[in-house]
């Protein structure tokens, strides 16, 4: 009777499952299982230290290599010697049919359903099946008390595969609805709820649902819960689309169910493979060496720069019925065993001796000498070892068989670099003989792996005279762009796969077969060559890489010492090695990874308490760089780095510190996204709501910025920061000034003047004040409160304030020489662009007041030189405005129309609240 077949299940979504030919897994450890679960969830499997550290984090590194190879002996023995493979550097798990894992199927349900409709068929089967893989949350009530990094994993894990499977329940609830099986579609909707009950969208999706299937009650019983679970939760109101969906189902006005698209028909046409391109040259190259009948091809490249590629597409040009081709790999693993190549080409030769081999042909003497490696020659020779003749003759016997193969016969040998000395010996004698024996030999190496000092490199500069060394370089864009087009893969951007894979064949292939399937990750081949390079470095090595990886840019040798906590001497040499393997390259002065991939499979690599010592040592030397306090660039990345490292209270101040250096080059936007950082760092916080409506209400964005102001006001006051609420009133004045929108304006002003508001800034608001009451029509009331502007301002004694009161005479006099003056002694008070730019646009309007034109067009030009730099939109819009004014009073028809788009353009992006426009933003001409 034969035996069953072994199976292993792994159950990681829900409670952890792991049964062995159906029965459960027995080992006496924790560390055992989760060492399981990481292999099952990693599929290119791991480097041993990164397992080290991830198990046993308190252990010395002695210790942690030890218990994990304890710990693995225990598994194996479990699993029953199956399965889980090791190497010296790698563990892994072993992927066939025999191996389930529920994660591997959910995920893999999941690309299917997007290749569905992709292709216009249903998903349905495939999410279906996704949803009954997902059991709950991953791991669930696992994890190991004394391994904080493993539990980190595992949260991190939990997150992204829920967030996966509220995804499979909105679109199995979603396509479920299309086709009208409104039952199942409900059902899923709940599941969704339960899985993501903050989700809107799946209450609003089972709303529908209910509604359309004619149960009102429950529709509106799902809109409660809803409700009541966002004030419970969030204490928020639900957002408008949900509480329309609501209102139009009490009133019956629903939208029609959705109906099934027809699906198209069918293809059976397949995409295309990528073709081989951009080594059209070296093919010929090799040819014409073939040709000739005998020679040395040396072929030189980095790893995945396509070597093994290149020898696979030479085999069909050998059609000549003389030429024969054997390649045979050395391995790094087989580094140390006699002859492994050469092994291996002569067991090709002999399992293809049917194809005109003449083995029969040779001595028995020759054939001897072969089967000492390879029996299936015939009676192995005997010589004696101790006669110095022996190795000559086993030589020339190796190499007459291989001679023998055909009248041209090319051997290939690839990864030279990793083959045993003796081959490297044997490799030597038959160089000598290539003419002689009609014998082509193909060598391929990768320079970075063999340095001055290695034996291939002296062996190739020992047959440099005979031979022919060719370079395998990245490919162009344009050879990148020729396989996108290839493969055929819709919406894929050649750009783009050039950015990511730096023209690196292997790179290129494994993407493209990764966007076939549909998936954006790295691709698990990429990752484990990756992981592969970098496990050959020693233990500084790993520390520069993942020094560099934290940085996260180009960067110079000073900041990559000081992150990485190495000598000078340490970090050097380090480099060195690091460039001749071809993993750092020179960039000008700074140094980089030669490729993206491996800064993110470094950064991957390092433990999260390693990221967040580094993070922190890059933002405190960030900050110690000479005039880093003025470079918006360093505070910035100091931020991130503080943030990636945990700190929150020092990201939140260098955000809100590189706002501020942002805004004072007018880098508005950034500045934005700076201050919105510190906010959600410190949502408590009022300056950077403060911040943000300044900015806002420069952007002409006033409904936001009024939302920004408001909250600020509230907290500096709250806060007991008198000064500052104050300056937060005036600036929501100031908006509702602009709007025209007087009472709000000085209801805003009002609040803005309190006892403990400094004269400077009561002078300013009064000034404010004085010209909306000007504005409003209430003249005696506006030349008292500027009365008041002027005395504040006097008290003060500050410059600024000065400035305000003057440019508020000027506007609030009505003697045209007397305008002129005190807005011309305001300009010389100014300190700041802003104020500037509002007194020369007030100079020009009085002087076109005046009639003189010539000279309002000459304030207007300068006020608008400065407020483009400066960058308050509704003003620029005015200034505009203004000027078209000015040209067509001249004349100047043809000017005046292109300033007044120009206005019209600017007034556009004025709001005062979302959708609205306000006429009383055109009517802004002074201030």
């Amino acid at each position: 009777m034969s035996a069953a077949p072994s199976r292993l299940s792994i159950q990681l979504l829900g409670s952890v499952s792991v049964t062995v030919d159906d029965a459960p897994l027995r080992v006496d450890t924790k560390k055992a299982v989760a060492l399981l679960a990481y292999l099952a969830s990693n599929p290119e499997g791991q480097v041993r230290e990164r397992l080290c550290d991830l198990l046993w984090p308190e252990s010395t590194p002695q210790r942690a290599r030890a218990t994990l190879r304890r710990t693995l002996s225990a598994l194996r023995s479990a699993l029953g010697d199956r399965w889980v493979e090791a190497d010296r550097t790698f563990v892994w798990l072993e992927r066939s049919e025999a191996v389930t894992i529920d994660v591997a199927d959910f995920e893999g349900e999941q690309r299917r359903a997007r290749q569905q409709e992709e292709a216009g068929r249903s998903p349905i089967q495939h999410l279906t099946r996704a949803a009954g893989l997902y059991r709950g949350p991953f791991l669930h009530g696992f994890g190991l008390r004394d391994s904080p990094e493993f539990d980190d994993w595992m949260m991190s894990e939990s997150e992204r595969l829920d967030r996966l499977a509220a995804t499979t329940l909105r679109n199995l609830t979603k396509a479920l609805t299309a086709v009208g099986r409104h039952d199942e579609a409900s059902e899923t909707a709940r599941r969704w709820i339960q899985l993501d009950p903050l989700s809107e969208d799946a209450h609003r999706r089972l709303m529908l649902l209910h509604a359309w299937s004619g149960d009102r009650s429950a529709a509106v019983e799902t809109y409660r819960s809803c409700v009541e679970m966002l004030d419970r939760e969030l204490g928020v109101d639900p957002l408008e689309e949900t509480t329309e969906l609501y209102e139009a189902i009490l009133e019956s006005d629903l939208p029609p169910a959705p109906t099934a698209p027809k699906a198209p028909s069918p293809t059976d046409t397949p995409r295309p493979v990528p073709g081989f391109v951009g080594r059209q040259h070296v093919i010929e190259a090799v040819r014409a060496v073939v040709e000739r009948g005998h020679g040395l091809i040396v072929v030189d490249g980095e790893v995945g720069v396509g070597k093994t590629r290149l020898l696979e597409e030479l085999h069909p040009t050998m059609s000549e019925p003389d030429e024969t081709m054997i390649t045979a790999w050395a391995h790094r693993m087989e580094s140390g065993v006699a002859y492994g190549p050469i092994q291996a080409a002569l067991r090709q030769a002999l399992s293809a001796s049917g194809a005109g081999i003449a083995v029969g042909a040779l001595p028995e003497s020759v054939r001897g000498q072969a089967a000492r490696l390879v029996p299936g020659f015939g009676t192995p020779a005997t010589d004696d070892p101790t006669d110095p003749t022996a190795k000559g003759r086993f030589l020339d016997g190796l190499a007459r068989t291989i001679g023998s193969i055909a009248p041209t016969t090319v051997l290939a040998i690839d990864n030279l670099h990793w083959s045993d000395d003796a081959t490297l010996e044997f490799l030597s004698h038959l160089s000598r003989r290539l003419d002689e024996l009609g014998v082509v030999l193909v060598l391929t190496r990768r320079p970075e792996d063999t340095p001055a000092d290695h034996p291939v490199t002296m062996l190739v500069e020992d047959l440099a005279a005979i031979a022919t060394t060719l370079r395998l370089e990245r490919l162009s864009r344009d050879d990148v762009a020729s396989l996108v087009e290839q493969a055929a893969v819709p919406e894929l951007d050649a750009a783009t796969v050039f950015e990511r894979t730096r023209g690196l064949p292997f790179f290129i292939v494994e993407y493209l077969a990764a966007a076939r399937e549909g998936r954006t990750d790295l691709p698990v081949a990429i990752r484990r060559l990756l992981l592969g390079r970098l496990s050959e470095l020693d233990s500084i090595g790993r520390q520069i890489v993942t020094a560099l990886s934290v940085i996260g840019t180009s960067s110079d040798f000073g900041t990559i010492r000081a992150v990485s906590g190495r000598s000078e001497e340490e970090v050097l040499a380090s480099l060195d090695d690091l460039i001749r393997r071809g993993i750092v390259r020179e960039t000008g002065t700074d140094l980089d990874f030669t490729h993206d991939q491996l800064r993110e499979v470094g950064y991957a690599e390092a433990t999260l308490a390693r990221r967040r010592l580094l993070h922190r040592r890059v933002a405190e030397h960030l900050v110690r760089v000479p005039d880093a306090v003025r470079d918006p660039v360093a505070i910035a990345a100091a931020a991130r780095h503080r943030l990636e490292a945990g700190d929150e209270d020092e990201a939140a101040a260098l955000s809100l510190a590189a706002g501020d250096l942002a805004a004072s080059v007018f880098a508005d936007a950034d500045a934005l996204g700076h201050y919105e950082t510190a906010l959600a760092l410190r949502p408590d916080s009022a300056t950077p709501h403060l911040r943000i409506g300044e900015i806002r209400t420069r952007m002409g964005e006033y409904s936001q910025a009024l939302v920004s102001l408001e909250m600020a006001r509230s907290r500096l006051a709250r806060d007991g920061r008198p000064e500052e609420a104050a300056s937060a009133a005036h600036a929501i004045g100031e908006i509702y000034r602009r709007l025209g929108r007087w009472e709000l304006a000085i209801g805003a002003y009002r609040e803005a003047m309190g006892e403990e508001v400094p004269d400077d800034l009561r002078a300013t608001v009064a000034a404010s004040w004085a010209y909306v009451l000007h504005r409003a029509g209430n003249a005696a009331e506006a030349r008292a409160t500027a009365e008041r502007a002027r005395a504040f301002a006097e008290q003060s004694g500050d410059p600024s304030a000065m400035a305000h009161a003057f440019n508020l005479s000027g506007m609030l006099e009505t003697s045209t020489e007397l305008r002129r003056t005190h807005l011309e002694r305001a300009l010389e008070l100014a300190g700041d662009e802003r104020t500037r730019v509002a007194i020369l646009n007030n100079l020009a309007l009085a002087a076109a007041q005046a009639g003189d034109l010539a000279a309002a067009l000459e304030y207007g030009t300068a006020a608008l030189d400065q407020a483009s730099i400066v960058g308050d939109v509704h003003r620029l819009a005015a200034l505009h405005d203004n000027l078209a004014d000015f040209h067509h009073r001249l004349g100047n028809e043809e000017a005046a129309m292109a300033e007044l788009k120009e206005a019209v353009t600017l007034f556009a992006k004025v709001d005062a609240e979302p959708g609205e426009r306000v006429p009383e933003i055109w009517l802004l001409k002074e201030w």
